[in-house]
């Protein structure tokens, strides 16, 4: 059975992008928990680095995905309040995390817009340290940004079940034909 690690972006004292009354931490982990059951539904073991409210470092969750198939971080994006899309990033050394981010994003491009997939190729970045890690570990991984809390009209859309839904199925969906050979 293959296995998939989830990551919920944030957590406990790191609220992450707080905007238009929302808490990326909070959004994180609702994601998170709906990716999870719908992996799961596809036959996955899926695992969590984070449990509810809680904070863990970000090496220590890269670390976790040793012996797992993928890794998926989940977030959101703050910048203006225009701005607006998805972005898959990833950080390719000798993994197929481009290919795993190139599938997802066709998935997610499906549903909404797209910013594109979009490689990390700055080493001091602290933020992005989850996808070095766990790709350290030989495990394909993305950080997906599902999209901008500081866009009030996506900060809304966002809280709905139905767009929670919607985009983590085009996640999930990326990530199984990934497994099943692209």
């Amino acid at each position: 059975m293959k296995r998939i690690l989830i990551d919920p972006g944030h957590g406990g004292s790191d609220p992450g992008a707080v905007a238009n009354g929302v808490k990326e931490k909070d959004l994180a982990w609702q994601y998170s928990l709906t990716l999870k059951y719908l992996l799961q539904q596809k036959g996955y073991d899926v695992g969590l680095t984070r449990w509810g409210d809680a904070f863990v470092p970000l090496g220590w969750r890269g670390q976790l995905a040793k012996g797992y198939d993928v890794f998926c971080s989940v977030h959101f994006n703050a910048g203006s309040e225009k701005a607006k899309g998805t972005e898959v990033w990833y950080h390719d050394k000798k993994t197929r995390g481009k290919q795993l981010a190139s599938l997802v994003e066709r998935e997610l491009k499906k549903v909404c817009s797209s910013r594109s997939i979009k490689k990390d190729t700055n080493r001091y970045r602290t933020g992005f340290c989850v996808l070095r890690v766990a790709e350290g570990k030989g495990v394909p991984a993305i950080l997906v940004e599902v999209d901008f809390i500081t866009n009030p009209e996506m900060a809304k859309l966002l809280q709905t079940r139905e767009e929670r839904i919607k985009r983590m199925q085009a996640v999930a969906d990326g990530i199984d034909k990934f497994l099943k050979g692209g």
